[in-house]
């Protein structure tokens, strides 16, 4: 595969039993040049076989296969995956997360919250479905004192995690809370200064407090990773306009 030798790997990989301690990751290296070879079909076709074996499934099958049903443009099928997965290990509190991820990537963030929420109840020490609902809430800025508490609870769970720390600074921002929203950001760059979102975070709160020069400057560094040519940075390049266009000359 390193090579690039991509039908001898595949040939390989085939022989290897299904018995074999190997077999799931040998399945998982199939799947992987197939796509790679947009081949989905034939990946869709492999863990579809894989599933209905008691014996050798796994979750992080269905999981793969939901995901290149979606690829496929094929959401309800990849829906019924996960329903399949939930039958198959009831008890699998990942499975739940990651078909909230799943619905959310979908477009169907309504009823990934129902599923985090969900997954709270099963698991109230859950970081990421935590951070996931309070998250959803304060962009939508509903909920806000529970959005807070949920992700005040994730901070504690996962101090290090900067997307943590900047939903954290984003419900202090919808709070009107803007001084402690921003000492939330900073530290959300410090721990995660490669994602886009949160700069431009940190320039809306630097704009709430009437810094509009270190608003620019954090809204030209999310831009940056962005790029202007993107939906979200084209989006944000407005934004800067506007804000460029009211300064004083």
């Amino acid at each position: 595969t390193q090579k690039e030798q991509f039908e001898p790997a595949l040939t390989e990989l085939r022989m290897i039993p299904l018995d074999a301690e190997e077999y799931e990751n040998a399945l998982i290296l199939q799947v992987r040049i197939l796509r790679f070879l947009e081949r989905t079909d034939q990946a869709v076709e492999l863990l579809e076989k894989a599933v209905q074996d008691p014996e050798t499934r796994s979750p992080d099958m269905y999981v793969m296969l939901a995901a290149l049903y979606q690829l496929q443009d094929r959401t309800d099928l990849g829906r019924s995956t996960f329903d399949r997965a939930m039958l198959a290990f009831p008890d699998n509190e990942d499975l739940l997360y990651e078909y909230g991820i799943f619905l959310d990537t979908a477009g169907r963030r309504d009823e990934a919250v129902s599923i985090m929420e969900e997954l709270i109840r099963r698991q109230p020490e859950h970081g990421e479905a935590l951070n996931y609902v309070g998250y959803t809430w304060a962009d939508k800025s509903i909920n806000l004192d529970r959005a807070l508490e949920y992700i005040e609870k994730a901070v504690r769970l996962k101090p290090d995690n900067g997307y943590i720390m900047d939903s954290l600074g984003w419900v202090y921002y919808r709070l009107g809370r803007n001084q402690e929203a921003l000492e939330a950001l900073l530290q959300a760059v410090r721990l995660s200064p490669d994602d886009p979102t949160i700069w431009e975070h940190l320039g809306d709160v630097y704009l709430a407090l009437g810094r509009d020069d270190e608003a620019l400057e954090n809204y030209r560094k999310s831009i940056g990773m962005l790029g202007e040519d993107s939906e979200a940075g084209s989006a944000l390049e407005k934004k800067v306009k506007l804000l460029e266009n009211r300064k004083p000359k």
